[in-house]
């Protein structure tokens, strides 16, 4: 019986142990080897990159062959209806004197394309019709003709308005001297138009020049009465008052087609060269300057004009009232300039009076010219 007993407090206290120990928890520390080689799944899409950029040239991203970019672009500026140039292709040899101004931009608004306008010209009294000796530089075609030399093609300068947010390279330089009837300059055998001076312009459609090989495909029109009046940056010579800006008043295309007047023998001017134009000083430093149309003037000592050309006849100045379809004919104002801009072909600049002559140089910049 005793050993029952015994063995009954061997198997209990057996049990006991086992139940004891199964019931406390355990710490265990593991290491790298514990778990093997591991693998991982890893899912891969296509990479979107989003770039936000300023919009001044052609843009080349370079990113890795896995990865599919895609542009948010921000453009640096917004060019205005009436934009005409910002200068900025004069390192184009082909376009370097082509500017960005074109009809459809006017029409319906869309932006002006890179050189699709007319051209930049200089001129001065060289022609025949002045037969004068004042210099401009990017040579004029009569100074060239008449000295036998190859005509040069207008070409931007570097060095353009330095806060314009459409570029900064290069404006509209153009430099020179005038002569008068007192004067005779290097070089010369006679002097000069005693009303010397000359100028530049750019064209506001590739064939609103005169077309010598075929005259009805020159002279060529622009509308641009919607427009208020014309702003541009310069800076120049300083001379006060001693710039004009015009808007050239001439025959079209269909009526005998020589428009430029300083080119050709028989001037073609509807209002006597007595152009609706106003005074501005070109200062020694970036100015910007703000024309309305409604503030430009004629001086009054233009000639009328005996030859018709279709829509005008003689009279058109401002001494001579005329008979202008669509005026009374006994207009005061002759010629309106809300007339002229509706036949507009160029806007030029051009030096005033005679005071500042040889030697004594003229130099104007221009930049950032459009219509608003």
């Amino acid at each position: 019986m005793k050993k029952i007993w015994i063995a009954l407090v061997v198997i209990f206290t057996a049990l006991a142990v086992v139940i004891i120990g199964c019931s406390k928890k355990k710490d265990v520390s593991l290491t790298a080897a514990d778990f093997g080689t591991p693998t991982a799944t890893v899912a891969v899409g296509t990479a979107t990159a989003t770039k936000t950029v300023t919009l001044t040239g052609t843009i080349t991203p370079v990113f890795s062959a896995t990865t599919t970019p895609t542009f948010t672009v921000t453009v640096g500026a917004t060019y205005p209806a009436g934009w005409i140039d910002d200068c900025e292709d004069g390192g184009n040899n082909t376009f370097k004197n082509v500017n960005d101004f074109h009809i459809p931009s006017v029409i319906t608004n869309v932006p002006p394309v890179h050189n699709l306008g007319g051209y930049w010209i200089t001129y001065d009294d060289n022609g025949p019709a002045n037969n004068g000796t004042s210099y401009v530089w990017p040579m004029s075609d009569p100074w060239a003709n008449r000295k036998g030399l190859a005509t040069q093609t207008f070409s931007m300068t570097a060095g353009g308005y330095p806060g314009s947010p459409y570029g900064s390279a290069y404006a509209a330089m153009v430099t020179g001297y005038v002569t008068t009837s007192t004067i005779t300059a290097p070089g010369e055998t006679k002097v000069g138009y005693v009303y010397g001076f000359f100028g530049f312009g750019t064209q506001l459609s590739p064939t609103a020049g005169e077309n010598l090989t075929n005259e009805a495909q020159g002279c060529q029109e622009v509308d641009i009465s919607g427009f208020t009046g014309v702003k541009f940056w310069c800076k120049g010579d300083g001379v006060a008052t001693g710039w004009s800006i015009k808007l050239p008043f001439t025959v079209s295309g269909a009526n005998g087609g020589n428009c430029d007047g300083s080119v050709t023998i028989n001037p073609s001017t509807l209002t006597g060269s007595d152009e609706w134009k106003w005074n501005f000083t070109a200062p020694a430093a970036w100015t910007l300057e703000t024309v309305p149309f409604s503030e430009m003037t004629q001086e009054g000592w233009g000639s009328s004009i005996s030859n018709p050309d279709g829509r005008y006849w003689k009279g058109c100045t401002a001494t001579s009232p005329g008979t202008t379809p669509g005026l009374p004919a006994d207009a005061s104002a002759g010629c309106p300039v809300s007339i002229v801009q509706r036949h507009a072909k160029q806007i030029q600049f051009q030096t005033v009076g005679q005071t500042v002559v040889y030697p004594t140089g003229r130099t104007i910049y221009i930049d950032d010219i459009y219509l608003y």
